[in-house]
């Protein structure tokens, strides 16, 4: 099934109190399925959060849509080529509300590392879902120049 993606980067609100950030933004379109998705990347500025970045998968599905809802999204993973074997993102997935799912990566150094060298250098996302239906699908996301341009101006804001 073919889609598009347009990545760029948009100054987002973090929060009460908290000045804004930059934000890699992700909009997916699968026409066939009359599915989007929105992929949100940020550093995450909350101490609270063992995480050095968050992100955030929401689904966009029509209401007849033929397998139900996402009722799962595990992770995400980095791929060098669209049929190479990803590589995950080291982190924690929590499904937040119906077709929302929250990833947070991990804070410890060695971990951070290599998913921040994973996100600058890997050109392909692989995100993994589980339909309410049990069906399962995979959706592999390219960066191209305008994603590869986004990440690139996202990590140099975030000193990365």
């Amino acid at each position: 099934m073919q889609g598009s993606v347009v990545w760029r980067t948009q100054t987002v609100s973090v929060g009460p109190g908290q000045p804004p950030d930059l934000a890699l933004l992700g909009e997916v379109s699968i026409p066939e399925r009359r599915m989007t998705v929105t992929i949100t990347i940020r550093r995450n500025l909350d101490q609270t959060l063992p995480a050095s970045h968050t992100i955030e998968v929401l689904y966009a599905l029509p209401r007849d849509f033929q397998f139900g809802g996402v009722a799962e999204v595990p992770g995400v993973l980095m791929k060098v080529s669209e049929q190479a074997r990803g590589v995950p993102l080291v982190g924690q997935a929590v499904r937040v509300t119906n077709g929302f799912f929250f990833i947070g990566l991990s804070g410890f150094d060695m971990d951070r590392n290599t998913n921040i060298q994973a996100l600058k250098t890997r050109p392909f996302f692989d995100i993994p879902m589980r339909y309410d239906s049990g069906r399962r699908a995979i959706l592999t996301v390219e960066k191209g120049p305008a994603g590869d341009r986004a990440f690139e101006e996202a990590m140099q804001a975030w000193g990365q």
